[in-house]
């Protein structure tokens, strides 16, 4: 769509075929004609794994949370930061107890996690101080504010001997 025959910036979030065209030749396309400008793909973020664990030791897996596509392929984003990762609620001795009843130590480590490829957030050193059975919940954000959030399936947290 985009016509020039001096360089150009592109800044709308397209997708663009490359081609040239000498002065006085015929139109030669590239081997990898498609440009995509800006194209975000991401439409959520989802649990990959789960953690492994036994209360007061940090968990033998980690949790680790993907950047999705619409169809739940793994993309990425530069922009990709972490905002939160959170116990969504619990079952401790058989009740279901919410996120703002647990005290504050039930689980550390957090917020301590890296980013590979611009698609994965992988979390070293969570760590539950109580037993039981735990939902985790994740936000990531992107540039230019957009949040996504994703609840993990329960796991469960074994009692340490």
């Amino acid at each position: 769509r985009l016509s020039t025959s001096r360089p150009a910036t592109l800044l709308q979030p397209e997708r663009y075929y490359a081609c040239y065209r000498p002065r006085y030749g015929r139109v030669v396309g590239f081997a990898n004609p498609v440009l995509d400008v800006n194209a975000r793909r991401a439409a959520g973020v989802r649990f990959a794994q789960t953690p492994q664990c036994t209360a007061w030791l940090v968990c033998d897996t980690q949790p680790v949370v993907v950047l999705v596509d619409a169809s739940g392929q793994v993309t990425s984003d530069p922009t990709l930061r972490l905002e939160a990762l959170f116990i969504a609620d619990a079952v401790i001795d058989g009740r279901t107890v919410a996120n703002s009843s647990l005290p504050e130590e039930a689980a550390t480590g957090l917020t301590t996690h890296a980013i590979s490829n611009s698609s994965t957030l992988a979390f070293f050193a969570v760590r539950f101080n109580l037993a039981g059975r735990f939902r985790l919940t994740v936000r990531a954000a992107l540039s230019g504010g957009q949040v996504f959030a994703a609840t993990s399936d329960r796991f469960t947290v074994d009692p340490n001997p």
